[in-house]
């Protein structure tokens, strides 16, 4: 009869724990944020390259060791990556869908338990109201069996939200450090004395501060003001915009600088603040910058010392330009502006023109 005893004891107990682990909540959805003023695009291309994840996944933070592995597709749906880990064990990471710029869905499966539990993973972008400000959202959600269940209580495991969430944050922590530090690089290259073409160009000019945040200011209004009239007038643009330094008031640290865009005839205007200007050929000392329009100074100053190593001076009658070879509209990453800059040089009384 004991035995009996012992075996009605046993099924109370084995139902009593059923009974409480299907009181566990199975079903889960979790989050880690991030606010940022990385441009939203640059964000998203990061994330959606798979490839990208060795350098700023958490796993490689606490776990050096990880070896990752990756198929010919790395970047969109379809894409995978895969793991190996003495801590983490085993897994992998699909995209399923991606809309670009808003937001990346994928599918992780881990295959450090007997279950090999999947689980989708999202990736949410969206713009603030702050100026420059973007939310990028990491999460994950999913649903635990029965057999998950029991395989956290044995193991004495906690909640995936508890386990999972820290790695989030720290790996969004990790992405935002790796993309502020590459939007910071930049190149300066000195590609020495070369000869600039000149040709015609429309412009509007005006007065100001000599800093670069007064400069920004400014040709962010006038930049849009030419192509609006060249469009209206259906004059051609034949190359990218520039800025034409006029005249540096050192004292005063001020500066009359035109904002052009080049064209290809001259043009009489109609209109007081849209003129027509050329620049002729002329030798020049040509910079090339890639990176932010905030080390534009830095170059400037490797180009003044390129001159003074090298006996060279600015010509009296010509103004130094800035051109702007991309559109930082279409190319959000500043690591990848490239400026030019090119100062007429003086010649030699004894030496033709080349």
């Amino acid at each position: 009869m004991k035995i009996f005893k012992y075996l009605f004891l046993l099924l109370i107990i084995i139902i009593g724990g059923s009974l409480y682990i299907a009181t566990i909540d199975d079903k889960f959805d979790f989050k880690a944020t991030v606010i940022t003023s990385i441009p939203q695009e640059v964000a998203f291309t990061e994330i959606n390259n798979l490839e990208n994840w060795k350098k700023w996944n958490p796993l490689q933070t606490e776990d050096p060791a990880i070896q990752f592995s990756l198929p010919e597709k790395t970047i969109g749906k379809n894409a995978s990556i895969s793991w190996n880990s003495e801590k983490f064990g085993t897994g992998n990471i699909t995209t399923l869908e991606t809309l670009p710029y808003n937001s990346i869905t994928q599918e992780i499966t881990y295959k450090a338990v007997a279950s090999n539990p999947t689980q989708k993973m999202y990736w949410i972008f969206e713009e603030k109201k702050e100026k420059n400000a973007i939310k990028i959202s990491w999460g994950i959600k999913g649903k635990l069996s029965f057999l998950e269940k029991i395989y956290l209580i044995i193991n004495n495991e906690n909640h995936p939200e508890k386990q999972l969430k820290p790695h989030l944050e720290k790996g969004l922590a990790n992405l935002i450090n790796k993309i502020e530090k590459e939007m910071q690089a930049y190149d300066i290259h000195i590609d020495g004395v070369t000869k600039h073409g000149g040709g015609f160009y429309m412009y509007n000019t005006t007065a100001t501060k000599n800093t670069p945040e007064n400069l920004s200011k400014k040709m962010a209004r006038m930049f849009p003001q030419i192509t609006q009239y060249m469009t209206q007038h259906n004059i051609e643009i034949t190359g990218a915009p520039f800025a034409l330094y006029n005249k540096v008031d050192k004292d005063n640290n001020s500066i009359i600088f035109s904002a052009g865009i080049p064209t290809s005839n001259r043009v009489v205007t109609t209109s007081s603040d849209i003129l027509c200007g050329y620049l002729p050929p002329q030798k020049t000392l040509k910079l090339t910058l890639k990176g932010n329009y905030n080390n534009i100074p830095k170059a400037w100053k490797i180009a003044q010392n390129y001159l003074d190593e090298n006996n060279l001076k600015q010509a009296s009658n010509g103004n130094a330009f800035e051109v702007y070879v991309n559109d930082p509209a279409e190319e959000p990453n500043p690591a990848k502006w490239i400026t030019t800059i090119y100062i007429p040089i003086q010649q030699p009384n004894n030496t033709s023109e080349n």
